[in-house]
């Protein structure tokens, strides 16, 4: 157990940047449609309620969907599995997903600030 402890504090630091990410990005929506931070917050339940399915429960559409457009299997089943398995590739995917996810969570987060401190700014014409 001593030996995977790296490992698992690599991998559990990883899924939760990705976890992190998925949830500011789905946070900044609001910078674009004020009116939607309920829908926003349903959203992140949901992806919640997601990781604690097995991965196996779903079809192969859905579980394309579920390694991209919501990354909930880098959340939970992917880092599980390569520490379990000792799978390097796995491992890489996850830490590369925790890469991916973050940059652009940290873009989306840039872009909607920009957007909403532009909306303050104050025109005088003369």
């Amino acid at each position: 157990f001593r030996s995977d402890l790296p490992l698992l504090v690599l991998l559990s630091t990883a899924a939760g940047t990705v976890m992190l990410a998925t949830v500011a990005m789905s946070q900044c929506v609001v910078f674009w449609w004020p009116g939607v931070l309920r829908l926003a917050e349903q959203f992140w339940e949901v992806i919640l309620m997601i990781t604690v399915y097995p991965q196996h429960v779903f079809g192969p559409a859905i579980r394309l969907v579920l390694f991209t457009v919501l990354p909930v299997a880098f959340m939970s089943q992917v880092p599980v599995e390569a520490i379990r398995e000792g799978d390097p590739l796995k491992m890489l995917a996850v830490v590369l997903a925790a890469f991916v996810y973050g940059t652009l969570a940290i873009a989306i987060f840039d872009r909607g600030l920009r957007r909403y401190q532009s909306g303050n700014q104050m025109v005088v014409n003369r």
